[in-house]
């Protein structure tokens, strides 16, 4: 019985031994995947927003204005004179720094804000 199981067992094995001459299988190089191109406007509309958010309000009508909607895509709106201002600013800084956003069509319309309940809204 032990022959037959040492024939088996050579029979079943592998003849080939690993030489120290054969190099081990090649890893597939990774692929490249293009790096995507950083977004210029976000740190932008991120400034925007906490303007926007940090909006004092107002307590008569000659305090509101109307700000841009660039950053925010949408069309604009009401919003406390010194907000726009700094609204309008940060739109400048993102021109000079290649950041055009295209935002959405907009209509013309006319420029009508209140200050109703120490909010700027539109009239």
């Amino acid at each position: 019985m032990r022959a037959l199981a040492l024939v088996l067992l050579l029979a079943c094995g592998s003849s080939e031994r690993p030489s120290s001459t054969q190099s081990p299988e090649s890893t597939p190089a990774p692929v490249a995947t293009p790096t995507p191109e950083p977004d210029v406007c976000a740190p932008f509309v991120a400034r925007a927003r906490h303007v926007a958010a940090a909006d004092p309000g107002c307590s008569r009508d000659e305090e509101c204005a109307c700000r841009s909607g660039l950053l925010f895509e949408d069309c604009g709106g009401p919003a406390s004179r010194d907000t726009a201002v700094r609204l309008s600013e940060i739109l400048r800084e993102a021109s000079r720094h290649g950041c055009s956003p295209e935002g959405p069509r907009c209509a013309a319309r006319e420029c009508a804000v209140a200050c109703v309940e120490g909010r700027c809204v539109e009239r």
